[in-house]
């Protein structure tokens, strides 16, 4: 998971329980997935930002993934946070960080933005950054 590479291809389920094959390769011009969990206050505290970015700039070609890493006592309160903070871009559960964890995310939140081929274009990327290569994609 450097940059220049590609993001590997995850098997995840999604709030509802269906499993699905998070890909890396997506139809969008960029496309960030953010690694979090539901008692992370810095995680919590950047979405107002990321959903004000997503809602702005989605059709214009930006996708984001939310991939929690909450332990497995605390899936309803993912759930809950999903609902409370409405998350309405892709979410899906990596229960107790098993692939953050294989792909040595350590830290969170932490995220990865991709070009439309999948590869890693950036990591850790802040929402004022994200907005600022957002803006110049519309131009």
């Amino acid at each position: 998971t450097v940059v220049g590479m590609p993001f590997p291809a995850l098997r995840l389920p999604d709030i509802n329980k269906n499993v699905w094959t998070v890909a890396a390769k997506q139809p969008n011009k960029y496309t960030l997935i953010d690694f979090w969990f539901s008692h992370c206050a810095p995680c919590v505290k950047q979405f107002p930002a990321y959903k004000q970015l997503y809602d702005t700039y989605r059709s214009a070609g930006f996708e984001m993934i939310g991939i929690s890493v909450d332990r497995t006592a605390d899936i309803g309160d993912w759930k809950k946070m999903i609902q409370e903070k409405n998350l309405n871009w892709p979410q899906f559960l990596d229960e107790n960080a098993v692939n953050a964890s294989k792909l040595s995310v350590h830290h969170f939140p932490y995220n990865f933005l991709l070009n439309e081929q999948g590869i890693i274009i950036r990591k850790n990327i802040d929402p004022a950054e994200l907005g600022s290569i957002l803006a110049n994609m519309t131009r």
